[in-house]
């Protein structure tokens, strides 16, 4: 079990020097809380920004450095919601701040589980009923599941075309659905054969 914070060690504090903006520093367990000269803070701020102009807030401290900074990679097969633009605010930000102090920032919004979902339509149409049933069924061939494509087989069973020119998205995602429950039904369905009557 970790010890409670305030009953840590005090951080030493001998060789703190208070300067025009930061007037004191004091030791409250393993914490050090400092206290600021507002005016003079605020005071330096504003001559910095006067100073430097546009370039205000901006530096090369990440010259020849390289971050990625990914944004919500949303899932393809389920809908959009708050959180994937959130995240995408959120990369921005941090994007910009590091772009801002001279990193080469590569930005990513790639879309996301491509997997098992989607696969490799064409083996649905040209696979074998081998292939096919094994998806159905919750086969065991993992391999063989993921080449097939999940979602394509679903579409082939649960699919509209008109639903899905209506609402791309939702359609995919309800078919997605319900290969995964006819799937996972089947292979409980399975399993509860081979072990027999209770």
């Amino acid at each position: 079990m970790q010890p409670c914070p305030v009953s840590c060690p005090r951080p030493t504090l001998t060789q703190f020097k208070s300067t025009d903006t930061v007037v004191s520093a004091a030791a409250t367990g393993p914490f050090v809380n400092f206290r600021y000269n507002k005016a003079a803070v605020v005071s330096h701020v504003l001559k910095e920004v006067h100073t430097r102009g546009t370039a205000y807030g901006f530096t090369n401290e990440g010259a020849g450095k390289r971050i990625v900074v990914e944004y919500s990679s949303p899932n393809i097969a389920k809908p959009f919601h708050a959180g994937h633009l959130r995240s995408t605010i959120i990369g921005n930000f941090i994007a910009n701040i590091y772009q801002g102090n001279g990193y080469d920032v590569t930005r990513i919004n790639y879309l996301g589980d491509w997997g098992k979902q989607y696969g490799a339509a064409h083996a649905c149409k040209h696979g074998s009923g081998v292939q096919r049933r094994l998806l159905t069924s919750g086969g065991r061939t993992g391999h063989t599941v993921q080449h097939a494509g999940l979602l394509a087989v679903g579409f082939e069973r649960f699919g509209s075309e008109a639903e899905l020119a209506a609402d791309p998205i939702k359609h995919l995602y309800n078919v997605y659905v319900a290969i995964n429950v006819r799937r996972y039904a089947t292979r409980r369905d399975r399993h509860a054969h081979e072990l027999g009557p209770t």
